[in-house]
Formats: structure tokens, C-alpha cells, sequence
């Protein structure tokens, strides 16, 4: 029996891991009424009161208080929270959370997203910033100049204007009505 021959090893080829998408600092704008700095369980913690409002790139988020963490680059929002992405898209609710590093927001309680062709209301809405699509899982209810939908699931690109409605799809039209378990839904055409 030979001895096993070792076969020197080539160069191996690089493995490249994409950067994670930093997102740049959310900052706090002029105009809150009162900021309290505190340090908790060891992260450095603004606390906001009155006319809070927030800036990141072309996302602006305005709240009655608020929580910032500096350390993390996010945001806890309460009462008559308002994110509006360009001017174009607005969502509102009664509390959010923002995560500066990955741009995503999180809104609870009386979620009302719109643009300039619907109104969707839903109890919570996930929003990715970057690729601006929006997602629910409790019921939604969408209206434009003519239809009204309502589903228990939906995603919704705001670039192509791209609706997919999913679970108890129930579809009003002018000229007729629709029951389905799914249905994609231009809100253009």
C-alpha cells in the first residue's frame, strides 16, 4: 500500500461578502420640545417629547415622542407617527419603529399608507426603504379613484405601482365584483 500522495493546493479563489448597507445617521431636525439623553443597559438613549422629527437621506419621520438610539441607528416612534419617503409616499400610524441601518420601518395601529393613486389601511405594515415595497399580514383594505379591495395579506411595489393581495381577496369594481385566494393588481392601469 502506498502512503496517500498530498496534492499541494492551488490558490483558492476569493470569496467576496457583499458590505452590509450602512445606512447614514438618522438625524434629529430643529424643533423638538424636549430631549433627555440617558444611558440604559448600556446603549446611549435620546428620549423626545413634543414636535419630534427625524431626517435620514430622503425619508422624514414625525412623531409626538420618541426613543433614538444612537448606537444602533433606529428609532422608537409614538403617537401620530408620519414617515414620508420623497414626497410621494406617506405612512401614518400610531407607533413605528425605524431601523436606520437596514431603512425599514415598522408601523402598528391604525396604518394608513398612501400615494398618489391608493389608500391602503391595514392594524401594521413592514416598509423597506431601499427597495420601497411594502408588506401586510392582518387585513388590508386598499381604495383608488375606482376599486376597493380588501385581503389578509399583501405586498405592494412602489416603483411599479404592483399589488399582490393574498387570503379572502374580496375586489369591488364599477362594473363588477371579485372573490379570489389571490390577485396581482396594477394600481396605474
Amino acid at each position: 500500500v502506498q502512503p496517500a500522495r498530498r496534492i499541494p493546493a492551488g490558490p483558492r479563489p476569493a470569496i467576496t461578502i457583499p458590505p452590509q448597507g450602512k445606512g447614514s445617521p438618522i438625524r434629529l431636525l430643529p424643533g423638538t420640545g424636549v430631549l433627555e439623553g440617558s444611558i440604559s443597559n448600556g446603549l446611549k438613549i435620546r428620549k423626545l417629547l413634543g414636535n419630534v422629527s427625524f431626517q435620514q437621506d430622503d425619508v422624514f419621520l414625525y412623531c409626538d415622542s420618541a426613543y433614538q438610539y444612537l448606537d444602533r441607528n433606529q428609532v422608537e416612534a409614538f403617537s401620530n407617527v408620519r414617515v414620508v419617503q420623497s414626497d410621494t409616499m406617506t405612512i401614518t400610524g400610531d407607533r413605528g419603529f425605524y431601523d436606520g441601518e437596514k431603512r425599514t420601518a415598522r408601523m402598528t395601529g391604525n396604518v394608513v399608507m398612501r400615494d398618489p393613486r391608493m389608500t391602503l389601511t391595514t392594524p401594521s405594515l413592514d416598509y423597506d426603504l431601499n427597495r420601497k415595497t411594502a408588506a401586510y399580514t392582518e387585513t388590508g383594505h386598499l381604495t383608488d379613484p375606482q376599486n376597493t379591495l380588501d385581503s389578509q395579506q399583501g405586498f405592494y411595489d412602489t416603483t411599479t405601482k404592483v399589488f399582490v393581495f393574498k387570503r379572502n381577496v374580496h375586489l369591488i369594481t364599477p362594473d363588477s365584483e371579485l372573490n379570489n385566494d389571490t390577485l396581482r393588481y396594477n394600481t396605474i392601469s
